[in-house]
């Protein structure tokens, strides 16, 4: 499910059982555009909306994963500043599916965060990169 900001409400409701899927998912993944000037507010846009419809539970937070994508577009000042705020998390990882940076870091911490969900990590990912031989 893709958020826009300033949603109206009635909208918000036709995504109602979409979102409440969320309930039973075994990964919830939110993907943040790092190189945005406004992904913070973006990101609590989105915590927001599923606080206000009662999806997020502790059981749910211990399944998301952040992924911040586009690392490759942030200045060096915009990687300290991601480190600052969200360096040693471990529902964060820093990554850009254009040239492949952290990717095997992200499968790993999938693959880690579906063992803890569901005993066991099967899953397809496909991803729009190449990887050199």
């Amino acid at each position: 499910v893709g958020f826009v900001r300033n949603l109206s409400h009635s909208l918000v409701e036709c995504f109602n059982a979409t979102l409440h899927e969320a309930l039973h998912c075994d990964m919830l993944i939110h993907v943040i555009d790092a190189s945005s000037s406004a992904a913070s507010r973006q990101r609590e846009a989105v915590i927001r909306t599923l606080d206000t419809l009662d999806l997020v539970d502790a059981s749910v937070r211990s399944r998301c994963l952040e992924v911040h994508n586009k690392v490759d577009l942030l200045s060096a000042q915009g990687l300290r500043n991601w480190h600052a705020e969200h360096g040693g998390r471990d529902d964060a990882v820093l990554v850009s599916v254009a040239d492949g940076t952290n990717i095997d870091e992200l499968l790993q911490i999938l693959t880690r965060k579906v063992r803890q969900a569901r005993g066991r990590a099967r899953y397809w990912v496909e991803l729009p990169y190449e990887r050199d031989p």
